[in-house]
């Protein structure tokens, strides 16, 4: 198993961006409702999440914690608490506008790299995707997509299916870098009520796996957000 998760990740690494069909072929939706569907999968308020996670490694290790997260799609900042199944802090980052503060990290946390990659992984779950919408569409398979791209040869496609599913795939100069499938989404609840279940994988050479089950969320104040944002700045 271990090596067959090895070889799908690198494998599925050079997967290129897919053809997206004009919405006129379709007949269902047009584009600016696959632009509604595609953002309302996003929350459009603050929100306090608690996920238990399973992160695996292609070499089969697993690693089981909790993970906290503040969020603030209007700012553009988050702060991300994990912790082991003890209740040790491992890792407490804030991620403000692309920029990284760490508070406290546990090797392998403490790696400036790798904690970036955690927070590369948990903006893109959770925050919309940044950039402009540049086609929306769909799949040859008939699902609706939106493609963004924020000029820095990273391009963002959200599909979302009628099961109550979505699919993020993260792409790095037209190669997929990483893919999200989250399961339980109401597309039309403008991001209130989080997927319950999210896989994130990190395709290459060295990749990995994240399994996410969402335990509790709720909605918080934007002047509570930044009043925890600054308590860690200062701490």
């Amino acid at each position: 198993m271990p090596f067959l998760l090895s070889l799908f990740l690198l494998l599925y690494s050079c997967a290129e961006l897919p053809h997206i069909l004009p919405p006129e072929l379709s007949g269902k939706m047009n584009a600016p409702e696959i632009r509604d569907s595609c953002r309302n999968l996003f929350p459009h308020h603050p929100l306090r999440l608690l996920h238990s996670i399973e992160a695996r490694s292609p070499g089969g290790k697993k690693q089981f914690m909790t993970g906290l997260t503040l969020l603030s799609p209007k700012t553009e900042q988050f702060r991300s608490v994990m912790m082991s199944v003890e209740g040790l802090v491992m890792f407490d980052a804030v991620y403000d506008k692309g920029e990284m503060r760490i508070h406290r990290g546990i090797p392998p946390f403490d790696s400036e790299k790798f904690a970036r990659g955690v927070l590369n992984d948990v903006r893109l779950m959770f925050l919309p995707p940044s950039g402009k919408c540049t086609e929306a569409g769909f799949r040859e398979k008939g699902m609706p997509i939106c493609r963004y791209e924020n000029g820095k040869n990273i391009f963002i496609d959200v599909e979302i299916s009628k099961t109550g599913d979505a699919v993020i795939r993260q792409y790095v100069r037209k190669k997929l870098r990483r893919t999200v499938r989250m399961a339980g989404v109401n597309a039309d609840a403008e991001g209130e009520m989080p997927p319950k279940e999210s896989r994130l994988l990190f395709h290459g050479a060295v990749g990995y796996e994240l399994q996410l089950h969402l335990l509790e969320s709720e909605t918080i104040p934007e002047n509570e957000f930044q009043q925890l944002l600054i308590v860690l700045c200062q701490g």
